[in-house]
């Protein structure tokens, strides 16, 4: 087995009752929640980690909007160091990925717009995105 990449600890020992984590996984199961997996990190250690089958703890997944928590704490330093604004437009950073002739609302989106999951699009693009090229994906739907 892999070593993990965090201390482990105990719920006990995080001072989380383990009670409270089997409540917890009792209504999810009860409620039919679909999850991936989780952790829960409290005092640089692992209090508790779980996985549901087929995904295991080195499988990649999509995280979905969680990924907008972290990108977005990321975007604010970058912003306060002066590397980049929220209100610059997103074809920009990747001229060399932009379709000949963009449709009007793509060349008009920034780095804001996606920060709020306002770009222009009704469904999600990454659907499409058979070789993982996400970029390209982004700006050819």
């Amino acid at each position: 087995m892999e070593k993990h990449p965090f201390p482990v600890g105990t719920p006990e020992k995080a001072g989380i009752p383990s009670s409270a984590l089997i409540k917890f996984l009792n209504a999810i199961k009860r409620q039919r929640v679909c999850l991936h997996s989780f952790m829960i990190l409290r005092h640089g250690e692992v209090a508790y980690e779980a996985n549901w089958a087929p995904m295991t703890p080195t499988e990649l997944h999509r995280m979905y909007s969680v990924s907008k928590s972290f990108v977005s704490v990321a975007v604010g330093i970058a912003q306060g160091e002066g590397l980049l604004s929220i209100h610059d437009r997103v074809v920009d950073y990747f001229p060399e990925r932009v379709t000949k002739h963009p449709h009007p609302y793509l060349e008009k989106v920034t780095i804001r717009d996606l920060l709020m999951m306002s770009s222009m699009f009704d469904d999600q693009p990454y659907d499409g995105a058979k070789d993982m090229d996400w970029i390209s994906t982004f700006f050819n739907t």
